[in-house]
């Protein structure tokens, strides 16, 4: 990949007028700057404070931002596998199975208890008369 420097180069549009009456509006292009006239709107002074300052090239910004994120998500993406991986990821799962059958156990017998109570009162059911 090619080096990129920073942007460099300034052009004015202006019809004699001082620079510093104008509004100016920065316009980013690749290894230029430009700041065009824009009379009649409201921009922001310091951007127009900015017209000599140098601009950094956006694909170096870009290309630095995507970076710090790509080496965020994979340093999250390590940490979650590190963090299942672990012995107390792994006694949590054990205990959450073991609770789970506790819970299964107690609701068979509790149903079968229901259903021996039914059994029984039919057996024992005195007619009416």
């Amino acid at each position: 990949m090619a080096n990129i420097q920073p942007a460099t180069e300034v052009h004015f549009w202006t019809d004699g007028t001082p620079l510093e009456d104008y509004c100016f509006r920065l316009i980013a292009a690749p290894q230029t700057l430009i700041i065009r006239q824009t009379q009649g709107e409201d921009t922001d002074p310091i951007l127009a404070k900015m017209s000599l300052a140098r601009i950094h090239d956006k694909h170096k910004l870009k290309k630095y931002w995507e970076e710090k994120i790509e080496s965020h998500s994979d340093m999250m993406g390590s940490e979650e596998s590190r963090m299942k991986s672990s012995a107390l990821s792994k006694l949590r799962d054990e205990w959450l199975r073991r609770l789970m059958l506790r819970d299964q156990q107690l609701e068979r017998s509790e149903e079968k208890h229901i259903r021996r109570a039914k059994m029984s009162q039919q057996t024992f059911k005195i007619p009416s008369q």
